[in-house]
Protein backbone atom coordinates (compact mmCIF):
# COMPACT_ATOMS: atom_id res chain seq x y z
CA UNK A 1 0.00 0.00 0.00
CA UNK A 2 1.01 3.38 -0.47
CA UNK A 3 0.80 6.15 2.51
CA UNK A 4 1.45 9.39 2.45
CA UNK A 5 4.38 10.78 4.54
CA UNK A 6 2.24 12.33 7.25
CA UNK A 7 0.52 8.88 7.81
CA UNK A 8 3.95 7.34 7.99
CA UNK A 9 4.99 10.21 10.45
CA UNK A 10 6.21 9.16 14.22
CA UNK A 11 7.88 10.98 16.98
CA UNK A 12 10.56 9.35 18.86
CA UNK A 13 9.17 7.90 21.47
CA UNK A 14 6.50 5.90 18.95
CA UNK A 15 9.28 4.76 16.67
CA UNK A 16 11.18 3.21 19.73
CA UNK A 17 8.55 1.65 20.86
CA UNK A 18 7.81 0.17 17.00
CA UNK A 19 11.18 -0.60 17.03
CA UNK A 20 11.76 -2.27 20.82
CA UNK A 21 8.24 -2.48 21.85
CA UNK A 22 9.43 -0.33 25.10
CA UNK A 23 9.33 3.30 25.24
CA UNK A 24 9.28 4.45 28.70
CA UNK A 25 9.98 3.31 31.95
CA UNK A 26 6.61 4.98 32.81
CA UNK A 27 3.74 2.14 32.09
CA UNK A 28 0.99 5.06 31.41
CA UNK A 29 3.61 6.51 28.75
CA UNK A 30 3.47 3.26 27.42
CA UNK A 31 0.04 2.54 27.42
CA UNK A 32 -0.71 5.52 25.58
CA UNK A 33 1.92 4.56 22.69
CA UNK A 34 0.32 1.62 22.12
CA UNK A 35 -3.54 2.83 21.97
CA UNK A 36 -1.56 5.46 19.36
CA UNK A 37 -0.21 3.13 17.57
CA UNK A 38 -2.95 0.69 17.31
CA UNK A 39 -5.47 3.52 16.39
CA UNK A 40 -3.09 4.24 13.39
CA UNK A 41 -2.76 0.78 12.96
CA UNK A 42 1.00 0.70 12.94
CA UNK A 43 0.46 -2.57 15.30
CA UNK A 44 -1.48 -5.63 14.78
CA UNK A 45 -2.39 -9.42 16.35
CA UNK A 46 -0.86 -11.70 15.07
CA UNK A 47 -0.58 -15.69 15.53
CA UNK A 48 2.52 -17.96 16.47
CA UNK A 49 3.17 -21.23 15.20
CA UNK A 50 2.02 -22.65 19.05
CA UNK A 51 -1.52 -20.88 18.52
CA UNK A 52 -0.78 -17.61 20.88
CA UNK A 53 -1.30 -14.14 19.55
CA UNK A 54 1.38 -11.02 20.07
CA UNK A 55 1.29 -7.76 18.85
CA UNK A 56 3.99 -6.53 15.68
CA UNK A 57 3.84 -4.41 13.50
CA UNK A 58 1.64 -3.87 10.40
CA UNK A 59 2.55 -3.25 7.04
CA UNK A 60 1.86 0.16 8.09
CA UNK A 61 3.92 0.30 11.37
CA UNK A 62 6.87 -1.35 9.02
CA UNK A 63 6.89 1.66 6.16
CA UNK A 64 6.94 4.12 8.94
CA UNK A 65 9.98 2.69 10.19
CA UNK A 66 11.45 2.21 6.64
CA UNK A 67 10.77 6.27 6.46
CA UNK A 68 12.03 6.97 10.10
CA UNK A 69 15.24 4.92 9.27
CA UNK A 70 16.26 6.62 6.05
CA UNK A 71 15.30 10.10 7.10
CA UNK A 72 18.43 9.18 9.44
CA UNK A 73 16.48 10.14 12.76
CA UNK A 74 17.66 7.06 14.80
Amino acid sequence: MNWSRRDLRLTRVQAAYLLSGQSSVHQRVQERTEIILETRRMLSWRRRADGTYYRGLSAKGEAAIKQWNERGNR
